[in-house]
């Protein structure tokens, strides 16, 4: 059965690939190689985030993801099985997770700006006292 998506946990580019020929692109010769077929893409970013790669490829969206992960952000949920009747456990991964590279890159040069507003009102305040 073909998977929607392809994991690199070890390999040129740890990411998400749509295609087994892309993920086989970054794991070919690599040692120690170690990559994994997924159902869903939620599943795929669930295993990056449990091997602990926090920065990855996303062929998805063409970008490279930054995710900032939070204390207890998967929860395991019992569920029974529909067809063997054996209870198992569901990873529901949770929403507090940041995903754009773009806003995270925009809040910290806002930090950055106001930072340096801050210096210079305190260097205005010192000349005018100066003076």
């Amino acid at each position: 059965m073909a998977k929607l998506c392809y994991v690199v946990i070890r390999g040129l580019q740890p990411g998400i690939y749509r295609h087994w020929s892309s993920c086989r692109d970054q794991v070919h010769k690599f040692p120690g190689q170690d990559y994994i077929g997924c159902n869903s893409i939620e599943e795929a970013e669930f295993l990056l985030r449990k091997k602990g790669i926090n920065n990855y490829y996303n062929e998805f969206n063409q970008t490279l993801e930054q995710t900032t992960v939070r204390a207890a952000t998967v929860q395991p949920i019992p569920t029974v099985s529909t067809t063997t009747g054996e209870t198992c456990m569901a990873l529901v991964p949770s929403t507090t997770t940041e995903h754009n590279s773009q806003s995270v890159l925009l809040r910290n040069m806002a930090l950055v700006i106001i930072g340096l507003l801050v210096v210079l009102i305190a260097l205005i305040v010192r000349l005018i006292f100066l003076l």
